[in-house]
């Protein structure tokens, strides 16, 4: 493996990781959805649909990482988590 590879390497997981960012933020978005509606008006094919599309994107998103290598499962699993960060923190601050 030469510098180019590493470099390249390096950014392709950088990117991989904003990706998962992006996706845990949707995926935390979209639960605080489920619990309104759970706590709401319970629109029961409005929980599922939310429920399985959350579940489905993640199963998704590290099933399609783990193809690439541990590294960028790594990654992608590593920006899901900083938004989690993310929504646990706004969370307190609204609570």
């Amino acid at each position: 493996m030469n510098g180019a590879d590493t470099i390249t390497t390096v950014a392709l997981a950088v990117a991989i990781a904003a990706g998962g960012m992006a996706l845990g933020l949707a995926y935390f978005f979209a639960l605080g959805r489920t619990v309104d509606a759970l706590v709401g008006e319970r629109h029961t094919v409005r929980v599922v649909g939310l429920t399985v599309l959350r579940i489905g994107g993640a199963i998704a998103l590290l099933t399609v990482l783990a193809q690439f290598g541990p590294v960028m499962l790594l990654s992608g699993f590593a920006g899901f988590l900083g938004a989690r960060l993310i929504a646990t923190r706004r969370a307190r601050r609204a609570g």
